[in-house]
């Protein structure tokens, strides 16, 4: 551990930041610590964080560094520093923006930081603010692509990054935006395998994306009839006892879940009729007296989703 501080020191010295990168990244010493006693797991961490703090924070080979440092720290359990790092590695990348906006560098970076903190909040159990990140990473990544369409690498990270949207929205329920990004890694891994079919990681790359949306398929259609059984008990029960207001409350969120189902798959038809019959729940709730927020219903948003279905 200490050669490696010595060699880091070194290469500081002589502002050869990428080298202290690529020497982070081959060196063995950080890994075999972690495997280490409690109190030599903690050394990587330590030497990690004294590594980085000989790289000017202006510089990506520092967001680099410290990126190894978060991903050691999660290995560790310990999610709370590791957000807090990544947050720090995100400012000083945003921050970055001002002078270098249109470097591609810079872009991968922000990339990078973003990818890391939606994996984190996933981690963290906010696959919400996941899906929030990721987005914005394949907004980046979208760009880069476009610039360059016949750029390969920039097709196969695009690719990528929508699988990690995909999975993040899984996760956060949001089976709509899984689908959409599931089938358009798809479609990017197809086109490539197609224009050169000697290319065996395109492929490779098509046959995982393809078991990838049949998993998600499958969820998704187990998750339909889960919805629907959910229905049919809800109803018997409201039908049954008008008078027990959370059987009425339950009615509407089964209707707006299979709502929201259906949108996921492309039926605004099926949408519309959901949605509708939870507003006319909704409204009943709201007129006992008692307010539907009281419900956890969202009457408002309720109302947009009828609208926007039905239009």
């Amino acid at each position: 551990m200490q050669e490696l501080l010595t060699r880091a020191h070194q290469l500081a010295a002589e502002g050869q930041y990428d080298d202290i990168v690529a020497l982070v990244a081959e060196s063995q010493q950080l890994s075999d610590g972690a495997e280490a006693d409690e109190a030599e797991a903690d050394e990587p961490e330590a030497v990690l964080a004294e590594i980085g703090s000989l790289i000017p924070t202006t510089e990506p080979a520092w967001c680099a560094v410290v990126g190894q440092r978060v991903a050691h720290l999660v290995d560790q359990g310990d999610l709370s520093t590791a957000t807090e790092e990544a947050r720090e590695i995100h400012r000083h990348v945003q921050a970055r923006g001002a002078t270098q906006s249109g470097n591609v560098q810079w872009q991968t970076d922000m990339i990078a930081s973003h990818d890391r903190l939606g994996a984190l909040a996933s981690l963290g159990e906010d696959p919400v603010a996941g899906v929030a990140h990721m987005e914005a990473a394949l907004a980046i990544q979208r760009r880069l692509a476009t610039a360059d369409p016949t750029d390969a690498g920039r097709q196969w990270n695009l690719a990528h990054s929508h699988e990690r949207l995909a999975n993040v929205a899984m996760e956060a329920g949001d089976f709509a935006t899984a689908g959409r990004n599931y089938r358009a890694a798809l479609s990017i891994h197809q086109r490539f395998a197609a224009a050169d079919p000697t290319d065996e990681s395109w492929k490779l790359g098509a046959s995982l994306a393809e078991q990838d949306l049949t998993i998600f398929e499958d969820t998704f259609a187990r998750s339909v009839a889960f919805a629907e059984s959910a229905l049919r008990t809800t109803l018997r029960l409201s039908t049954a006892h008008p008078e027990t207001l959370v059987f009425q409350r339950d009615l509407a969120v089964s209707h707006q879940d299979l709502g929201d189902l259906a949108m996921a798959a492309d039926d605004p038809g099926r949408a519309y009729q959901h949605y509708h019959a939870a507003v006319e729940v909704a409204e009943r709730l709201a007129a006992t007296g008692t307010g539907w927020e009281q419900w956890n219903l969202d009457l408002p948003g309720l109302r947009r989703k009828v609208h926007e279905t039905g239009a």
